[in-house]
């Protein structure tokens, strides 16, 4: 089955005219008609057939596969049928756990480095002066923590 009868099965199974599918994908119905007849010269673009797949509900790599759009390092991954289940899976995991495990991970990190650095302080090993150079302990980037030497103007 090609992109085209695909696409024109699926829509005629939702009761759509090219039309209307047209304009919820917000292309010219001529178009539409144009894939569903397999007489483009190119393949639709990613972002047509992403929101071919949105308004017919159906997976977006079952199109891009169709296409030939499918990366080659993904295709095996795409023709697995456990293997979608199990990404489309971890994907619903992380969107619907997303904001909880990652602001626990990071108030986690904070609290972990907040205690490293009352450690710091409390031991000595916080911002100590000797002279004229300056030893202190620093926040990187990163949430971790680097000591380095200030020389003082």
């Amino acid at each position: 089955m090609t992109l085209g009868q695909y696409i024109k099965e699926l829509r005629r199974q939702r009761h759509l005219t090219q039309r209307q599918l047209a304009e919820k994908i917000s292309v010219d119905f001529s178009y539409l008609s144009k894939i569903e007849n397999d007489r483009l010269e190119h393949t639709p673009s990613l972002k047509t057939l992403q929101d071919l797949a949105k308004a017919l509900e159906v997976d977006e790599l079952e199109l891009m596969e169709l296409a030939g759009k499918v990366p080659t390092i993904l295709q095996a991954i795409a023709r697995n049928k456990d293997a979608m289940r199990f990404f489309r899976r971890a994907t619903e995991t992380i969107k619907t756990l997303k904001g909880g495990v990652i602001s626990w991970r990071i108030s986690n990190a904070r609290r972990r480095s907040s205690s490293f650095w009352q450690d710091a302080k409390r031991t000595g090993l916080g911002q100590r002066s000797t002279g004229t150079s300056e030893r202190r302990w620093s926040r990187h980037p990163a949430m971790k923590w680097s000591y380095s030497a200030h020389t003082a103007m």
